[in-house]
Parts: structure tokens; sequence; C-alpha cells
């Protein structure tokens, strides 16, 4: 989790999630953005789990 904390400051993570959703994935993306919402604290990581989820 520490990882994808810091990794979101410097990817566009947005665009990554929605690469996975035109390849057939977004319901992992939707289940994984949930388990990250909940897990959370960093507050640019939480906006996008939101967004996602």
């Amino acid at each position: 989790m520490r990882r994808l904390e810091k990794a979101v400051d410097r990817v566009d993570i947005g665009k990554v999630f929605e690469i996975l959703r035109r390849i057939g994935m977004g319901e992992v993306v939707k289940i994984n953005a949930m388990s990250i919402l909940a897990r959370t604290q960093h507050p640019k990581l939480k906006e996008v789990a939101a967004y996602l989820a």
C-alpha cells in the first residue's frame, strides 16, 4: 500500500485504470478501488479510488 501511495503522486493513475477498463478489467478495477478506499489515508489516492469505485 505504501508503494501505491508514493506512486500516485508521480503517475496519472486515472489513465492507467482507464486503460484497464478498455481491455475488459473494469470490474477488477472497481473491486480493487473499493479495497484501496477502505485501507488508505492518502488524500490523493482516496480521491482517485472514490472516482473509480
